[in-house]
C-alpha cells in the first residue's frame, strides 16, 4: 500500500508541477517579451528568436536516445539489478556525448556562417555569430543533461524534473532583466539562457546520483547490445520528434 500510495503521490505531484511549469512559462513569456523590447529593437529580438528556432532543429540529432533510456530505465526501476542499469545508462550517456559533439560542431559551423545564411544588417553580424555560439553551448548542455532528466522521470521523480524546469524559468527571467539593465543588449538573452541551463543540468546530475547511489557511469560498461535495444525505441521516438 505504501508503494502504491507513493506512486500516486508522485504522479499527482508531477502532474500539478508540470501544469504549473507550462502556465508560468506562458505567463513569463507574455510579460518578458514586451519588457525585453524596451531595451532591444525588433531586429535584435528577432535575431535571438531566429537563433532558437534554428537550434531547435539541431535538437533532432538527439535521435530519441533519452526517450529510449527513459522507457528502459522505467522497466528496471525498483529492481535489484544495478549492473544492468549501469550498462544501460553508460551506453546512453556515451552515445549522447557523441551527439553533443556533433551538435556543437554543427552549431558552431552555423554560427560562423549565420550572417551568410540570413539577411542581417552589418552592425549585427558579429553579435549574431557570438549569440549563436553561446546558444549552441546552452543547447549542448541541455542535450547532455537529458540522460539525468530521463532517469529522474523513469524513477517517478517527474515533479523534481518539473521543479528544475521552473527554476530554469526563474533564473532566465531574473538574469535577463539584470543583464538588460546592465546594458548587455542582445547578449542578455543568450547569457541568461546559458547560465540557467548550466545550473539546472548540474542540479539534475547531483539529484540523480543521490537518488541512485549505486549508479556508475563508466565507458567500459557501454555496450553495443544495449545501444541496439535502446535504438529499437529510438526510431519511433525520432519519427515522433520530426513530425
Amino acid at each position: 500500500m505504501t508503494s502504491s500510495h507513493n506512486r500516486l503521490r508522485n504522479y499527482l505531484t508531477g502532474l500539478s508541477t508540470g501544469s504549473a511549469r507550462m502556465i508560468i512559462h506562458v505567463l513569463v513569456g507574455l510579460w518578458l517579451t514586451p519588457y525585453t523590447l524596451r531595451f532591444l529593437d525588433r531586429e535584435e529580438f528577432g535575431l535571438f528568436t531566429l537563433t532558437l528556432d534554428v537550434l531547435g532543429w539541431l535538437t533532432l540529432m538527439d535521435l530519441g536516445i533519452t526517450a529510449g533510456l527513459r522507457i528502459q530505465a522505467a522497466r528496471l526501476s525498483g529492481q535489484p539489478e544495478p549492473e544492468k542499469i549501469n550498462r544501460l545508462v553508460s551506453t546512453a550517456f556515451f552515445a549522447q556525448n557523441a551527439i553533443v559533439l556533433a551538435v556543437v560542431g554543427a552549431g558552431l559551423a552555423l554560427a560562423w556562417g549565420f550572417p551568410q545564411f540570413f539577411p542581417i544588417r552589418p552592425d549585427l553580424q558579429r553579435d549574431a555569430m557570438l549569440v549563436m555560439a553561446l546558444s549552441v553551448i546552452g543547447v549542448a548542455a541541455s542535450i547532455w543533461g537529458q540522460v539525468f532528466s530521463a532517469l529522474l522521470i523513469a524513477n517517478q521523480q517527474m515533479h523534481v524534473d518539473n521543479l528544475f524546469g521552473l527554476l530554469l524559468i526563474a533564473i532566465r527571467t531574473v538574469l535577463t532583466v539584470v543583464f538588460l539593465k546592465m546594458g548587455w543588449g542582445i547578449y542578455s538573452l543568450a547569457a541568461a539562457h546559458l547560465v540557467g541551463r548550466l545550473v539546472t543540468v548540474a542540479l539534475a546530475c547531483v539529484r540523480t546520483f543521490r537518488l541512485l547511489p549505486a549508479l556508475r557511469i563508466r565507458y567500459r560498461y557501454a555496450s553495443w547490445d544495449e545501444l541496439r535495444q535502446i535504438g529499437g525505441l529510438c526510431v519511433w521516438c525520432s519519427l515522433g520528434a520530426v513530425a
